[in-house]
């Protein structure tokens, strides 16, 4: 049906309009006048309930506009009322069909209408769910009325009701209409005085205002409860936040001390040499004039002289009887030597100084089967404590699963091997 009126190229846009509110781009709304009055009427007909109906007409596409002319109301009925609201209902919906194939036949379903009585023309949860389930076309749109304060708003749904400024009200010979009006007429019982529509207003704003105040405490409510939740969140981030910072500066206490240690063994090495940091060794001090000893080669059949120290005789002075008298015989197989010695003096300071460090000499230290980290330590410096070399580094992160030689913190014990 709406390819039929997509490709009716005799149709017409209204001429004799009258413009209520502001056009804008969008949708473009034409309201037949006889349509617009008995609507209004229909609704003021009961002003204590909320009612349905149905609006139907023709769906146009002109010039890249959509067009929604709007020729017929249906009345809905066998609605079901929960909570003062009416719904659909597989009969009502079955009724209106009905109708409009006797009354508006080749018209199409544009949308409906919903009048709620003192209650304004705010859209609620109510219209998006009857919405989405009987009406699927994206181009039906909802009139809403308040009979009390006479006023009217249209919507049209684009993912959701987006409220439409304004509209045309048109004049035609609408003879589908005239008919559906005499069928049902719209007659007042009793006409409302003016007072008791003063009262109705009153009270429906009154209870309007009481379910908004109810709402904004209900938020108020959840705002403070995130509110607190938020604040708790951000001393629990405070207090971790001030725990890491201790820690941070702990560890950077001793980074610096590990780096005040390096830097004064990089500085005595630099000076003194490895030898004078790691290992103190005694130097054994040596006289530079050295003592000569000759041995003179015996007559034939004598023996050999036994070796006699003997000074260097370079100022000219001769051994006296008693020194040669010292000279004791040795074998004729023995050839002569000259032996060159140190100074007796230098050989007795030599022996007691080496006598001094096997005195000296410590004992090997006990390696213990623990060892607490203090301060300024790493795996170097306690490898070469214990074992005197830092070849067992690779040993004791093996015992302690460590992986990484410069992740050991002050205060921690680790196992030596």
């Amino acid at each position: 049906m709406m390819n039929e009126f997509l490709e009716n190229e005799e149709f017409r846009l209204p001429t004799n309009i009258k413009q209520i509110g502001e056009i804008q781009e969008g949708i473009q709304i034409y309201l037949e006048d006889y349509v617009h009055t008995y609507l209004y009427q229909y609704a003021r007909q009961d002003s204590r309930n909320e009612r349905l109906a149905i609006l139907t007409g023709r769906y146009e596409r002109k010039e890249g506009e959509e067009i929604l002319l709007i020729s017929g109301a249906i009345q809905v009925k066998h609605t079901v009322i929960e909570k003062g609201q009416p719904y659909f209902t597989g009969e009502a919906w079955d009724d209106v069909v009905k109708k409009q194939k006797q009354f508006f036949p080749g018209d199409q379903i544009l949308g409906w209408v919903h009048t709620q009585p003192g209650y304004g023309l705010m859209l609620t949860s109510f219209h998006q769910e009857q919405h989405e389930i009987w009406f699927g076309k994206p181009y039906q749109i909802i009139y809403i009325i308040d009979p009390i304060a006479k006023e009217g708003q249209f919507y049209a749904w684009q993912d959701e009701p987006v409220p439409v400024p304004g509209y045309f009200i048109y004049y035609a010979r609408n003879e589908k209409m005239h008919e559906y009006m005499m069928e049902y007429r719209v007659i007042k019982s009793k006409m409302l005085e003016r007072p008791e529509e003063d009262i109705i207003i009153q009270y429906r704003r009154q209870e309007r205002n009481r379910k908004q105040e109810a709402q904004q405490k209900k938020i108020i409510h959840m705002l403070s409860s995130f509110s607190a939740v938020l604040l708790l969140v951000c001393l629990v981030m405070g207090i971790g936040l001030v725990y890491n910072l201790e820690q941070i500066q702990r560890l950077q206490q001793a980074l610096d001390m590990m780096d005040d240690t390096y830097s004064n063994l990089f500085t005595q090495v630099k000076t003194g040499g490895v030898e004078s940091v790691f290992a103190q060794e005694v130097e054994i001090p040596r006289d530079e004039t050295p003592i000569l000893v000759t041995v003179e080669e015996p007559e034939a059949g004598q023996e050999f002289p036994q070796v006699v120290e003997k000074e260097d005789n370079s100022e000219g002075k001769e051994l006296d009887a008693e020194e040669k008298s010292e000279v004791t015989p040795v074998s004729q197989n023995e050839a002569p030597v000259e032996v060159v010695a140190q100074d007796t003096t230098t050989v007795a300071s030599t022996q007691q100084v080496v006598s001094n460090q096997e005195e000296i000499k410590p004992e090997e230290p006990k390696i213990p089967e623990k060892y607490q980290i203090q301060a300024g330590d790493n795996l170097s410096n306690i490898s070469y404590r214990f074992y005197q070399t830092t070849d067992m580094i690779e040993e004791i992160l093996k015992i302690n699963n460590l992986t990484d030689p410069d992740k050991i913190y002050a205060g921690k014990t680790i196992l030596l091997p």
